[in-house]
């Protein structure tokens, strides 16, 4: 990838295309980081901007965001998501939502129960 961030075109349609915005305001020979954040999650995207700001100015100038995919925007029967997760996984997954299951169950900081299903955030983060 030449620096250019990668957008997700349609959640129905899993090709990835490149947006020639990334770099503007850049030198091409600038170097940069790049971090992920859910468009609907400003704040956050507010709070690492401060944060940068404050403790290191030259890194808050050559950060570029990555829109994440949003796994509130997904489903089961997604074809992206089709792609990428396994048949067993995916029905796991919808046996996990039918019965309401929570992939992790605790009380006061001890752990009571794990269950390894993938939540469509989980499955989000890997697109």
């Amino acid at each position: 990838v030449d620096g250019e961030v990668l957008r997700k075109k349609g959640l129905d349609d899993s090709a990835l295309e490149l947006d020639p915005s990334f770099w503007e305001g850049a030198e091409e020979s600038e170097w940069c980081a790049v971090y992920i954040n859910l468009a609907r999650r400003q704040d956050r995207r507010e709070q690492l901007l401060d944060k940068l700001h404050f403790t290191s100015p030259r890194l808050a100038k050559q950060i570029r965001r990555i829109d994440a995919v949003d796994g509130q925007q997904l489903t089961l029967r997604n074809r992206a998501v089709s792609q990428i997760v396994s048949d067993d996984a995916l029905d796991r997954a919808r046996h996990a939502r039918r019965r309401g299951a929570y992939t992790i169950v605790h009380n006061e900081g001890r752990l009571l129960h794990f269950d390894n299903h993938l939540t469509m955030g989980g499955i989000a983060c890997a697109m």
